[in-house]
């Protein structure tokens, strides 16, 4: 039941920073304060999950690494696919990279 309850908390304030990312894009392209509002609140929203997340874990190591990975995941696949930015053969190979650490640091 903890690792549900770390995984559910760890997913949603993984969506909330990746939408919080998404609307800082948009604040960047478009110079919208509105835009800018949302990402901050975003930003807000999801730390206080990941909080309760690494609580429940007490992992301070593993926990970080998954949160900056996936976010950074997250980020990269919303840019190559809602904003069309071409990564480079480094950036996919760095990618690959990251994937690769999260299930090595998943594995018990």
């Amino acid at each position: 039941m903890k690792t549900l309850i770390i995984f559910i908390c760890f997913s949603i304030a993984g969506l909330i920073t990746a939408f919080g990312d998404f609307a800082s894009k948009k604040w960047l392209i478009h110079d919208s304060k509105g835009w800018l509002a949302i990402g901050y609140l975003a930003y807000m929203c999801g730390v206080p999950l990941w909080f309760y997340g690494f609580k429940q874990s007490g992992q301070i190591a593993k926990m970080s690494c998954l949160w900056s990975v996936s976010i950074a995941i997250a980020a990269a696949l919303v840019g190559i696919f809602y904003f069309h930015e071409r990564p480079t053969t480094i950036n996919l190979i760095g990618m690959g990279l990251g994937l690769t650490g999260l299930v090595m640091i998943s594995l018990k």
